[in-house]
């Protein structure tokens, strides 16, 4: 890609209980968390923070989260730490507790990375800045063009009397 991987990193620190965070295949996480309840995050408001979350009710506890093998990115503990290169398709991002027990609670910490984005600025500015000037020159240009001396048949003209 011409600006590079952009990457998510991810901290969290559990209340009391060891915390899991993973990256894995939609489908596979899908798969594993049918029939549990689980808390799906349908929007992030960052400043304030806000996260509006959509309940789905369910009645089995998935095995332990570290036992699965799918996870693209994953780290436990009570202060996991995750970076994940972002890639193409389809993925889900997973908070829960280590031993997935339900009612995870946790103070995190998120960053989205995105390599030369100052760079990638710099020149949308620049060029904005160019396409600004050459708008600024065609006015002026118009302008004095539709000022110049008057056009169309002379016998329509008014000339003034002579004098002697």
């Amino acid at each position: 890609t011409t600006v590079g991987k952009p990457s998510l990193s991810l901290s969290a620190h559990g209340t009391g209980r060891d915390v899991f965070i993973g990256v894995g295949p939609a489908a596979a996480v899908d798969s594993y968390l049918a029939g549990a309840p689980v808390d799906r995050v349908t929007d992030l408001e960052v400043d304030p923070f806000r996260l509006t979350t959509d309940r789905q009710n369910g009645t089995t506890q998935p095995q332990a989260p570290a036992t699965q093998k799918f996870w693209t990115a994953q780290a436990s503990g009570p202060d996991p730490k995750i970076t994940w290169k972002i890639n193409d398709g389809s993925y889900r991002l997973v908070v829960m507790n280590s031993d997935a027990s339900p009612d995870v609670a946790i103070n995190g910490r998120f960053a989205l990375t995105v390599p030369h984005l100052f760079a990638i600025g710099t020149g949308i500015l620049i060029a904005g800045i160019i396409a600004a000037l050459i708008g600024l020159l065609l006015l002026v240009l118009g302008i004095r063009t539709s000022a110049g001396p008057p056009s169309g048949d002379p016998a329509n003209r008014t000339t003034a009397p002579a004098t002697r």
